[in-house]
This record gives C-alpha cells, structure tokens and sequence, in this order.
C-alpha cells in the first residue's frame, strides 16, 4: 500500500476531530467519516480542562477556545444544604490553571473549522460497514446515505466512533469495564443564583446529586 493513502478516522466528535487535526498538522494524508449529517447542537460534554486547553494551544485555536467559554476556577460541594468542601485550579502545573466551560458543540465546531484549514472536510453521513485486514493495512468499506459502498485501502484505522463503536464490535474488540447503572438528566436552565458564577456547585442530598455549573451563554 502506498504512504500517501489516507489514514481513515471512523467518529468525528472532539476525540475524532481532534485526532485528524493533529496528524493533518504533521503532514499526514486523513480522511474523517461520520455517520450524521451534522454536529450534535445539544450542549453534552462541557468542560474542557487545563491538559486540552494546552494541546489547542499547539494547534493554535485556544484563543478561540477562551473566548467563547466561560472560566471555572474552584469546585464546591454540599451536603445537604452545607458547604464542606472547596478547591481551586490554582495547584495545577499548567499555563491554563482553570476549566473551561464551553458546549461540546462549539468545541466541535472550532475542531472541524481548523480541520477545514488544512483542507480536509468531514465526509458526512457516511458509516463504516466492513473491515478486512490486509499485510500493510486495513480494507474498509464505507456507505454514504443510500449510494453505492466505497472500499478504501487505509494503513490505519482510527476508532473514534464512541461506546457503541463499530470499528471495535467489527474487530469483534471488547469493552471492558461494567456500565453506570446510575441515571443521570443533562440540562442546559436559566437559573437566578447567588453562588460564584466561577465555580462548579456539587449538591449531595438523600434524593441524590445535582451539578451545577455556568456557560458564558446563560444561567448557572
């Protein structure tokens, strides 16, 4: 197989997203394939912490980053009504001592805008579907929408297609670990509040666990 053959990443979330970006900023050929038609407008995954605020300081969008999010620089905890434990981002070794809080949207939107940089465009509603080994590389075969399927010959393949991946239940790879029988509801809520707008709040209650923390866009 050819060098210049694309690498193919299979999951353009932050994690897919932010693989591409840094081999396509080493000069590496990639293709990036994801199975919806657009990022994910729901807020999801929302802290972004001091090691990945330095490595989008690397390639060169946590400006970007800073100026959309909003600054968290200590925790909180409650118990029943009572605050018994504090800490801040203050100990930790980095040029960016904090938490950021910004929707895993808008962290997926600066990712796919730098990967547009770089001329490289996420190829959307496109699923991955087989896989085959071959001596120096992988056969994969890929299906856009309705069309005809694509067989691509990869020297690498890249899951970053989350817990349900298809890259590993076609490797037949498994997951360890047990899952979280806890249920949990995400909501993004106006909220009037007097607590610190730059800290996360956790609340521990006989009913359970509330988190509560600000996005520059609203309440906290």
């Amino acid at each position: 197989m050819a060098n210049s053959s694309p690498i193919l990443i299979v999951g353009a979330g932050t994690t897919g997203l932010a693989m591409a970006c840094e081999l396509a900023r080493h000069g590496a050929p990639v293709r990036i394939i994801d199975q919806q038609s657009s990022i994910n407008p729901h807020c999801r995954a929302c802290s972004v912490h001091a090691r990945t605020l330095e490595i989008f300081h690397d390639f060169g969008i946590v400006d970007e980053i800073l100026a959309q999010g909003h600054k968290v620089l200590g925790m909180s905890q409650y118990a029943n009504g009572e605050r018994f434990m504090h800490s801040s981002g203050s100990e930790i070794d980095s040029p960016y001592p904090f938490t950021v809080n910004l929707e895993q949207c808008k962290t997926e939107a600066a990712l796919e805008r730098l990967l547009s940089s770089y001329d490289i465009e996420v190829e959307r509603e496109t699923e991955l579907v087989a896989t085959s080994g071959l001596p120096d590389g992988v056969s994969a075969t890929i299906r856009r929408g309705n069309s005809s399927d694509e067989v691509v010959e990869t020297p690498w393949l890249i899951g970053c297609d989350g817990a349900h991946s298809r890259v590993r239940h076609l490797n037949h790879l498994h997951f360890p670990g047990k899952e979280d029988l806890h249920q949990y509801c995400l909501a993004d809520v106006l909220v009037e509040s007097t607590l610190a707008h730059d800290e996360i709040h956790t609340f521990m209650g006989d009913r359970g666990l509330l988190f509560s923390s600000r996005y520059r866009t609203g309440g906290g």
